[in-house]
């Protein structure tokens, strides 16, 4: 029997399990950001398999950013028995985007979900368009650095 001392056992969660071990959960080398660029757009398919969407555009820019934009509804803002916004649970859950799909064949397109990205970026800004209204969130190495709020555009002007 082993000596196991309970104060030296960690409990973890989703995104900290995910940082720790990534190889584990994702693989290693080349094939791992395609994983990320695969799981990002992983909503986007869900909404197109569900009728909501028409199109999915990834890109990159000069500095090495990735950007996967999508038509569809937007995650959800409801906020669950937990009291815990859905958008926000799928970015930082494994497995929560499978269980938001509305389209159950969407489901086999994810793996842990879009949790892998906001776990491994170095930054992540996640705009989302819910009935109308667009909502922010930042992570750095998955820890947020700014919390889910509503996003407004401002016009400045110089007189």
């Amino acid at each position: 029997m082993s000596d196991i001392v309970p104060d030296v056992i960690q409990i973890l969660s989703g995104i900290e399990r995910i940082r720790l071990r990534p190889e584990m959960y994702c693989g290693s080398g080349p094939h791992s950001i395609n994983l990320m660029v695969h799981q990002a757009a992983c909503i986007g398919l869900g909404e197109v398999l569900a009728g909501n969407c028409d199109r999915i555009q990834i890109s990159t820019d000069e500095e090495g950013f990735i950007t996967v934009a999508q038509n569809g509804n937007g995650l959800s803002m409801k906020t669950d028995r937990d009291d815990r916004v859905r958008a926000e649970v799928v970015l930082t859950h494994p497995l929560a985007c499978r269980d938001m799909k509305q389209d159950k064949r969407a489901t086999e397109f994810c793996q842990l979900g879009v949790v892998v990205v906001t776990a491994w970026s170095e930054q992540l800004e996640f705009r989302n368009c819910w009935h109308g209204e667009e909502w922010l969130i930042e992570f750095e190495r998955g820890h947020k650095t700014l919390p889910l709020h509503r996003w407004v555009k401002r016009i400045r002007l110089e007189p």
